[in-house]
C-alpha cells in the first residue's frame, strides 16, 4: 500500500514540476528528456520489483515470473520505439507519441487502431498509478500484478501496431487527398484548442 501511495504522489508531483517549469519559463529540452528518462527508470524499477516480489511470493508457480519478465520486456520494447519516435520528432516527451497517435487520419485507422485510440488514456501514468494505488490499498497484490502484466503487453501491441503509420506520417510520405485533408483538419482543431 505504501508503494502504491508513493507512486501516486510521484505521479502528482511529476505533473506539477513540469507545469511550474513552464509557468516560470524555466523549461528546457534537457529538462524534458531528463524528466522522461527518470520517469521511465522509475517505472522499470517498479515493475521489476513487482516481478521479484511475486516470484518470491509464488515460488511454486514459475509462470508468474515468466509472465512478469515478458511484461517488463514488452515495456522495454515499447519505450525503445517511443524514444526512437521522440528522437525523430525532436521532442523530449513521450506524451507526443499519443498526440501523433491521435493525428493519424481516420481513413488510415482500422478497428484495432480505433480501439487503441479510444482507450489510450489507460496507457497513461496517471491512470496506472491510481489503479495500482487502489489495488494495493485493498491488498489485492495479485490483481495489481495481473493488471500490470496484461496492461504492459497491450500497450506494447498498441505501439507496435501504430508505429509504422505514425512514422510514415511524420516523414511526410504522400497520403491520399482525403488523408491529407483529415490531417489538416486535425491540426486546425488542435490549434483552436
Amino acid at each position: 500500500a505504501l508503494a502504491g501511495l508513493l507512486w501516486q504522489f510521484a505521479a502528482i508531483f511529476d505533473r506539477c514540476d513540469g507545469e511550474v517549469a513552464r509557468v516560470k519559463l524555466c523549461d528546457s529540452k534537457f529538462g524534458e528528456w531528463f524528466d522522461t528518462l527518470t520517469d521511465n527508470i522509475a517505472y522499470f524499477c517498479a515493475y521489476a520489483g513487482m516481478v521479484a516480489g511475486m516470484s518470491k511470493r509464488f515460488p511454486e508457480a514459475p509462470a508468474v515470473t515468466y509472465l512478469g519478465i515478458s511484461a517488463v520486456t514488452a515495456l522495454i520494447l515499447t519505450l525503445g520505439i517511443m524514444y526512437a519516435y521522440a528522437l525523430k520528432t525532436g521532442s523530449g516527451s513521450l506524451q507526443n507519441y499519443m498526440v501523433g497517435f491521435r493525428n493519424v487520419p481516420d481513413s488510415h485507422k482500422g478497428l484495432i487502431y480505433r480501439l487503441l485510440q479510444r482507450y489510450g488514456f489507460m496507457a497513461k501514468r496517471d491512470f496506472w498509478s491510481f489503479i495500482v494505488f487502489i489495488l494495493t490499498l485493498m491488498n489485492l497484490l495479485e490483481v495489481a500484478y495481473a493488471f500490470v502484466v496484461v496492461g504492459l503487453h497491450l500497450i506494447a501491441i498498441g505501439v507496435l501496431i501504430s508505429q509504422q503509420k505514425m512514422l510514415r506520417l511524420h516523414r511526410g510520405e504522400p497520403l491520399s487527398p482525403t488523408a491529407a485533408a483529415a490531417i489538416e483538419s486535425a491540426a486546425n482543431l488542435e490549434e483552436d484548442r
